[in-house]
């Protein structure tokens, strides 16, 4: 389980960990390994989220049924998985009411968590989503100074990298200095190296960081016109 989730991330498509998940949740389930089946169960969903390969609905309702029904076995579920329901809520109006979905007083409450990195990601990816650039790059320089924000590698921690390249090149094209331009280069040169691993995760990826630089390029070093 932990070996797709933190390392085959960098390795094996979204959506296909997603299905290894659920098939470990499946088989937990029948040996009657409830901790390792209410993490799996809550991976699933998070990797379902991060492909694409379920609507968001469906997701929500899904991961709110496993906290509901494993929490008490897994506080990882916990963890995460409140922080996923809040982000798709946010995305698409809805109110899954996700705290209610907790039965311990630690997760009573958005503000309970507010010093760790996942919090922090959530927070960014919905600024990001939403078009507010100058949000989004705020909470990820609020994530990415703690400890937890890259140990060990996580698959919304990976896109949210990839999310701030991009707003980085974005940033810099609307005259915030070029610190964002090099921010941005930085994580086109992190996604070069992960792109071999798996392309159908990082290629994409790099394309869309690639023709953002190239952009970017032209505003520093604009073509020479002919004689």
């Amino acid at each position: 389980m932990a070996l797709n989730a933190f390392v085959n991330v960098w390795f094996v498509p979204h959506c296909e960990i997603a299905q290894i998940q659920l098939d470990i949740y499946e088989n937990s389930m029948k040996a009657g390994d409830i901790d390792t089946a209410a993490y799996a169960i809550g991976l699933h969903y998070r990797f379902a989220l991060f492909s694409g390969s379920q609507k968001l609905s469906a997701v929500a309702k899904g991961m709110r049924s496993a906290i509901q029904e494993f929490s008490k076995f897994n506080a990882h579920l916990l963890g995460f998985g409140v922080l996923d329901i809040l982000l798709i809520d946010s995305l698409t109006g809805d109110d899954s009411k996700a705290f209610s979905a907790c039965e311990g007083p630690e997760c009573q409450n958005k503000d309970s968590s507010i010093a760790h990195a996942n919090l922090y990601v959530s927070y960014f990816m919905k600024a990001f989503w939403s078009g507010d650039y100058r949000e989004a790059r705020k909470y990820y320089g609020m994530a990415e100074v703690l400890p937890s924000f890259q140990v060990p590698p996580r698959v919304q921690v990976l896109n949210a990298m990839f999310y701030h390249g991009l707003i980085s090149f974005q940033s810099f094209r609307g005259g915030e200095g070029e610190e964002c331009f090099e921010k941005g280069k930085a994580t086109l040169e992190k996604m070069k190296r992960w792109e071999p691993n798996c392309k159908r995760t990082f290629h994409s990826k790099l394309l869309l960081l690639e023709a953002e630089c190239e952009s970017n390029n032209l505003m520093i070093f604009p073509l020479k016109k002919k004689n």
